[in-house]
């Protein structure tokens, strides 16, 4: 027992040191390759002592069951041997490279101070085991004059021993309370540490999607030299690489391929993919927070490594500073993580994070390309964008000094994306059993993918106007009838195609149904986050007093643009972003032009009107006030349940839609809202997470009193702000300490 400690420490070394010695051989014995030859470990056999008891007596019985409990207690000891076991699995479980060895190691180390504080237990436990055969010993005879004789001439010794064991035990009692202490203390850090990465702001819903990848059997050249270039082991091989091409080139359908295939190889670290439609929610800002995020939940080593940075940089979790948050959450942790193979981070849709002009957009084009030389040799990002300026520039489409960045433009390669846009065509038009002879002529076929000129989002809107509404016509017919025009004649681009299926519908000579389209569309395109019909139904009539549905009387019909349409609570956004720049470009789309600006204030008025409708105290019905959001185990269905989409969105939302001036009605609307409504409005924050809007929504609603005087609602908001600022921290830890906590210095 008392080399315990020394043995299985030094069992565990010899395990791990001869990995790394043996980590550029590989075994002949099986004829497999890859595989480390290590000796395999073989447990110790541990004997059992033998106890001998007389049973003719009641103490000799109680002797035997001490020699019992001795004896099971050192079986369960010796059972520790498997603990080499345990390292020889784990160890012929390592690859055989030096680099992978090492990582092994250092993954070891902390089960190697573990043992050393548990073998000390251990140790120590060895003096309680001897401790009890002495006591067996001792207690054998069962006569008191040979008892007595016995003590006479071994007095001495036996003080001496009870003496040693009364020691041992006071110092086992130390061992087990230090040790304890140690191991919380350890395991609180560990969490604190694992629950500043959790709370990282990461965006939901941004990532992968491998629906959206390409059909099966195109993009074959693309995807090739992507994945040659990902897989290319150089050192001087580029880190980044700009994959460009007009709107509707299929530049996403390749990112998620890339991201699917990645994914499946376990070589995907993180996969961020910008929208128009969610502006809002992923701005430029939360990207390199989101990938360190991901990254760390991908690789544990990782993990380790921004523990650690977060732990002597705990400003750097809630930081919205994009250079600071790429040395802190990027660059530092990968200096102490050394990956084995390709590291792949995909950044979908970069034209879409903001203007082209916006700074942040800047700094993170800046960071991306530019950074990337401080990037380990394996690691690569691919980013997919638009040709715009800013882009062009950064990829050094014109320099070929930058060895460190790379590009592959899709507007140069149209024959591949002809030949696939045919497999394309073929395939979603292909008929179903019950109709095997409604199928198209190789003719129109051709036609279709002459028309298309390599752009994939023009074939996939043709072929959704071609499957909408099938009912009593033929696909042919339908082909005839609803695209006769545009294969009739000449070049017809993405913007023809477009305004020619809005004619089939929407007749704009009718005053009443064009106001109708361009105002339900700009309601629609200017949400930050998309909207259900239903939500969005609400709104307007609170807005505009209406009494009809008239967001479905438009949205019915635009299938081939918009998805959700077909149910009442699904969200409605654009299917291809080409369609949102078509409408709200008045140079391109003419007629069809959607001003945003009417929307907004829709939005605006109707935000305000849901909130004073339907706020309220303990809007989710919780039990107690006792316990913290996140100890909430059902918060998520309480918010489903008893917070419609049209509360949460205004809640958190309406800030995006104020104008710099507030028309009559909407100050009313807000007044109501901070006399009534504002404490309500910061507990529902708290439950959805989004108390740190609540500051910046208070200060855009108090610019538009700028230049007024002072009046009750302008004093109102002032307070506000600075409650909101004040008790950010305890409200957002639970909702109730708006009232617990906040009720005494709220705005009166």
């Amino acid at each position: 027992m008392r080399k315990f400690k020394w043995k299985l420490g030094k069992r565990l070394k010899q395990y791990l040191k001869r990995s790394v010695n043996d980590a550029k051989v590989v075994s002949t014995d099986t004829g497999s390759p890859g595989v480390v030859d290590r000796e395999k470990s073989v447990p110790e056999d541990s004997s059992k002592d033998t106890q001998d008891t007389e049973p003719e007596t009641s103490r000799a019985e109680h002797v035997a069951k001490i020699a019992t409990a001795i004896d099971t207690g050192g079986t369960a000891l010796n059972s520790l041997s498997q603990a080499n076991k345990i390292v020889a699995k784990g160890a012929t479980a390592i690859e055989p490279t030096e680099e992978a060895v090492e990582g092994a190691y250092e993954l070891w180390k902390p089960v190697l101070e573990k043992v050393e504080i548990f073998a000390s237990l251990i140790e120590d436990i060895g003096d309680v085991q001897e401790c009890g055969k002495f006591i067996q010993d001792e207690a054998r005879f069962t006569n008191f004059w040979i008892r007595t004789g016995s003590n006479v001439i071994t007095g001495s010794r036996v003080d001496e021993k009870i003496r040693d064991f009364t020691e041992a035990f006071v110092d086992l009692r130390r061992s087990f309370t230090e040790a304890g202490v140690l191991a919380t203390e350890i395991r609180v850090a560990n969490l604190a540490d694992s629950s500043k990465i959790d709370n990282l702001t990461h965006v939901r819903g941004a990532g992968l999607d491998s629906g959206r990848a390409c059909l099966e059997g195109t993009r074959v050249k693309t995807l090739g030299a992507l994945r040659d270039w990902i897989n290319n082991s150089k050192a001087d091989a580029p880190r980044v690489l700009f994959l460009l091409g007009g709107a509707g080139t299929g530049k996403s359908s390749i990112a998620h391929s890339i991201g699917a295939h990645s994914r499946d190889r376990r070589r995907l670290g993180s996969f961020f993919s910008f929208n128009r439609t969610f502006q809002s929610e992923r701005p430029p800002k939360y990207v390199f927070s989101t990938i360190a995020h991901d990254l760390a939940n991908w690789n544990p080593a990782f993990r380790r490594a921004l523990a650690n940075v977060l732990h002597d940089q705990g400003d750097l979790v809630g930081s919205v500073d994009i250079a600071k948050q790429w040395e802190g959450l990027i660059l530092e942790p990968l200096k102490r993580v050394d990956f084995v193979g390709p590291v792949v981070v995909v950044v979908d849709a970069f034209d879409e994070s903001s203007s082209a002009d916006a700074p942040e957009r800047r700094l993170l084009l800046k960071l991306l390309a530019e950074g990337s030389r401080k990037l380990p040799s394996n690691f690569r990002i691919l980013i997919t964008s638009r040709l715009e300026h800013d882009v062009a520039f950064r990829a050094h489409l014109h320099d070929g000094d930058h060895q460190h960045i790379s590009h592959i433009n899709l507007d140069d390669n149209k024959e591949e994306a002809t030949s696939d846009i045919a497999l394309y065509v073929r395939h979603e038009l292909a008929p179903d059993r019950s109709l095997a002879d409604e199928t198209l002529q190789d003719g129109d076929h051709r036609l279709l993918v002459t028309k298309a000129e390599g752009l994939f989002q023009w074939a996939a809107t043709a072929c959704r106007v071609l499957l909408q509404n099938p009912a009593g016509l033929t696909l042919q017919e339908r082909l005839n009838l609803r695209l006769g025009a545009v294969l009739g004649g000449g070049p017809f681009s993405l913007d023809d195609l477009y305004r020619s299926i809005l004619e089939q519908h929407f007749d704009l000579d009718e005053p009443v149904l064009a106001e109708r389209f361009r105002s339900v569309m700009a309601q629609i395109l200017c949400a930050s986050s998309p909207l259900s019909i239903e939500s969005l139904d609400e709104m307007r009539r609170l807005a505009t007093g209406g009494k009809r549905d008239e967001i479905t009387l438009v949205v019915q019909y635009m299938g081939p643009f918009l998805s959700g349409v077909s149910s009442r609570t699904s969200p409605i956004r654009p299917l291809h972003t080409s369609f949102r720049d078509f409408l709200t470009d008045a140079a391109r789309s003419g007629e069809w032009f959607v001003d945003l600006a009417p929307g907004h204030s829709t939005m605006a008025l109707g935000c305000f009107r849901v909130m004073n409708n339907r706020l309220l105290f303990n809007v989710c019905r919780l039990d107690t006030s006792y316990v913290s959001n996140r100890d909430i185990p059902d918060l998520e269905a309480r918010l489903s349940i008893h917070v419609p989409q049209s509360l949460s969105y205004a809640a958190s939302n309406w800030k995006d839609h104020l104008a710099t001036s507030h028309p009559t009605d909407l100050q009313q609307e807000l007044s109501r809202f901070l006399r009534e409504k504002l404490l309500f409005w910061f507990e529902l924050l708290s439950l959805l997470k989004c108390v740190n809007r609540a500051a910046h929504s208070l200060e855009a609603v108090l610019k538009g009193y700028n230049g007024s005087g002072s009046t009750p609602s302008k004093e109102l908001l002032i307070d506000a702000i600075s409650f909101s600022r004040r008790f950010a921290g305890v409200i957002a830890y639970a909702a109730p300490h708006v009232y617990i906590s906040g009720l005494p210095f709220s705005p009166a």
